[in-house]
Protein backbone atom coordinates (compact mmCIF):
# COMPACT_ATOMS: atom_id res chain seq x y z
CA UNK A 1 0.00 0.00 0.00
CA UNK A 2 0.62 3.82 -0.32
CA UNK A 3 1.28 4.07 3.43
CA UNK A 4 3.71 0.57 3.18
CA UNK A 5 5.94 2.15 0.80
CA UNK A 6 6.27 5.20 2.38
CA UNK A 7 7.33 3.90 5.96
CA UNK A 8 8.60 1.23 4.93
CA UNK A 9 6.92 -0.64 7.38
CA UNK A 10 4.00 -3.34 7.22
CA UNK A 11 0.90 -3.80 9.16
CA UNK A 12 2.12 -7.09 10.18
CA UNK A 13 5.13 -5.60 11.62
CA UNK A 14 2.81 -2.57 13.76
CA UNK A 15 1.21 -5.64 15.24
CA UNK A 16 4.63 -7.22 16.43
CA UNK A 17 5.92 -4.21 17.82
CA UNK A 18 2.28 -2.45 19.18
CA UNK A 19 0.94 -5.34 21.83
CA UNK A 20 -1.70 -2.75 22.39
CA UNK A 21 -3.06 -3.06 18.51
CA UNK A 22 -6.12 -4.64 18.03
CA UNK A 23 -8.23 -5.93 15.55
CA UNK A 24 -10.92 -5.83 16.73
CA UNK A 25 -10.29 -1.84 17.35
CA UNK A 26 -9.16 -1.54 13.43
CA UNK A 27 -12.66 -3.29 12.30
CA UNK A 28 -14.62 -1.08 14.62
CA UNK A 29 -12.95 1.74 13.18
CA UNK A 30 -13.05 0.64 9.88
CA UNK A 31 -16.92 0.00 10.05
CA UNK A 32 -17.24 3.23 11.73
CA UNK A 33 -15.93 5.11 8.66
CA UNK A 34 -18.07 3.25 6.16
CA UNK A 35 -21.00 4.78 7.64
CA UNK A 36 -19.47 8.16 7.00
CA UNK A 37 -20.22 8.65 3.43
CA UNK A 38 -18.07 12.11 3.83
CA UNK A 39 -14.97 10.30 4.76
CA UNK A 40 -12.89 8.41 2.05
CA UNK A 41 -11.93 4.39 2.60
CA UNK A 42 -8.46 4.44 3.94
CA UNK A 43 -5.96 1.09 4.54
CA UNK A 44 -5.72 -0.78 7.77
CA UNK A 45 -2.11 0.53 8.21
CA UNK A 46 -4.02 4.37 7.94
CA UNK A 47 -6.32 3.13 10.71
CA UNK A 48 -2.93 1.94 12.95
CA UNK A 49 -1.29 5.23 12.35
CA UNK A 50 -4.54 7.03 13.73
CA UNK A 51 -4.72 4.86 16.42
CA UNK A 52 -1.36 4.95 17.58
CA UNK A 53 -1.14 8.93 17.41
CA UNK A 54 -4.60 8.65 19.75
CA UNK A 55 -3.11 5.85 22.18
CA UNK A 56 -5.06 3.40 21.25
CA UNK A 57 -8.51 5.58 22.26
CA UNK A 58 -11.37 4.56 19.66
CA UNK A 59 -13.14 7.68 20.75
CA UNK A 60 -10.26 9.55 19.96
CA UNK A 61 -9.27 7.76 17.11
CA UNK A 62 -12.55 8.40 15.31
CA UNK A 63 -12.75 12.26 16.24
CA UNK A 64 -9.39 12.70 14.89
CA UNK A 65 -10.03 11.00 11.85
CA UNK A 66 -12.97 12.90 11.56
CA UNK A 67 -11.06 16.01 11.95
CA UNK A 68 -8.39 15.17 9.58
CA UNK A 69 -10.56 14.47 6.83
CA UNK A 70 -12.46 17.66 7.59
CA UNK A 71 -9.39 19.94 7.43
CA UNK A 72 -8.08 18.67 4.65
CA UNK A 73 -11.41 19.31 2.71
CA UNK A 74 -12.45 22.78 4.06
CA UNK A 75 -8.96 23.63 3.89
CA UNK A 76 -7.47 22.62 0.65
CA UNK A 77 -4.69 25.39 -0.26
CA UNK A 78 -3.10 24.59 2.89
CA UNK A 79 -2.98 21.13 2.25
CA UNK A 80 -1.86 21.09 -1.22
CA UNK A 81 1.10 21.33 -3.07
CA UNK A 82 3.59 20.68 -0.27
CA UNK A 83 7.02 20.74 -1.60
CA UNK A 84 9.09 19.98 1.92
CA UNK A 85 12.26 20.93 -0.41
CA UNK A 86 10.80 24.01 -2.09
CA UNK A 87 12.29 27.21 -1.69
CA UNK A 88 9.90 28.85 0.22
CA UNK A 89 9.03 26.01 2.15
CA UNK A 90 12.91 25.70 3.21
CA UNK A 91 13.29 29.62 3.98
CA UNK A 92 10.16 28.83 6.33
CA UNK A 93 11.95 26.02 7.98
CA UNK A 94 14.39 28.36 8.65
CA UNK A 95 12.84 30.96 10.30
CA UNK A 96 11.00 28.73 12.45
CA UNK A 97 14.15 26.22 12.98
CA UNK A 98 15.76 30.26 14.56
CA UNK A 99 12.76 31.03 16.13
CA UNK A 100 12.27 27.76 18.18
Amino acid sequence: TDMEAMWKITLEEEHKKNPELRGEDIDEVQSWMKKQAHLPSITNLDVVMFLQACQWDLTQTKETIESYYTYRTSLVDFFSSRDPISKEIQEIAKVMLVYF
